[in-house]
């Protein structure tokens, strides 16, 4: 599977994990350089999902080993990936 398939699954994860680490900084200069550039790693990356999506076209991405009903299955095509886009676009605004 290619790495760029797995981009929505992997900015969920940065943002999520990085919602947990960010209490564990005592500063607060630390904190805002931190989540900024979080941000800003994310508005790239799903700034390449959209380019993405927009080359090739919609695609399935399954997690775990399990068909639709139990598993978990994103669809990821020109108006989700321009949705993230778009999301990112108003976080950093």
């Amino acid at each position: 599977m290619q790495v760029i398939k797995m981009l929505p699954i992997v900015i969920i994860l940065m943002l999520l994990l990085t919602a947990f680490g960010l209490p564990l900084a005592k500063k607060k200069k630390t904190v805002f350089w931190v989540s900024l550039s979080t941000i800003f790693i994310a508005f790239v990356m799903s700034g390449m999902a959209l380019n993405y999506v927009t080359q090739v076209g919609d695609y399935l991405l399954r997690i775990g080993p399990y068909d639709i009903p139990w598993g978990i299955t994103f669809r990821i095509g020109y108006i989700e990936a321009s949705w993230l886009y778009c999301l990112q676009v108003c976080r950093l605004w």
